[in-house]
């Protein structure tokens, strides 16, 4: 799938600019054992770091970012891996992963663009307390590269 090839004069994250305070509706997630699933666009780097814990934890450094922020929307994560990551570095990969409800209303969060789409900030200090509360293994579901990427390394490509 080709990517979506953007200026370089457009904002590249116009969604994450009017952030508010959010007001959850939380009845579903109080259910004892109650899960989550979240999805965060990934650059090639991430991916194999990923890879290399072998799909059961994010890495505990976060590649010069301050904070993780997945997303509780998978066409917001789409949007990011095609828009931000293709551009930067030729491919996006979005991945998903159930996290524990409770865990999850202990994050600071944003309201993105309607009433299901948060992002969650993950500090690199809650790392470690977040991979203790996902839930199964970690998924790349989807996979975007530049129409003009050189990638010719197979390690970037799903099984």
């Amino acid at each position: 799938m080709n990517a979506v090839q953007i200026s370089e004069s457009e904002h590249y994250r116009p969604y994450l600019n009017k952030a508010r305070p959010v007001v959850r509706d939380v009845h579903e997630c109080e259910k004892p054992n109650a899960s989550v699933t979240l999805y965060s666009a990934i650059n090639p780097e991430q991916l194999l770091e990923i890879q290399k814990n072998n799909w059961q934890c994010c890495p505990e450094h976060l590649f010069a970012q301050l904070k993780l922020r997945p997303l509780s929307n998978q066409r917001t994560a789409e949007d990011v891996a095609q828009q931000w990551h293709v551009q930067k570095s030729g491919a996006g990969f979005v991945i998903s992963f159930k996290v524990d409800a409770a865990f999850l209303h202990t994050l600071p969060s944003s309201e993105l663009m309607g009433e299901q789409d948060y992002e969650f900030h993950i500090s690199a200090s809650a790392i470690k307390p977040l991979n203790k509360n996902i839930i199964g293994s970690i998924s790349m579901i989807k996979a975007f590269y530049s129409a003009l990427s050189k990638l010719n390394d197979s390690s970037y490509r799903p099984i």
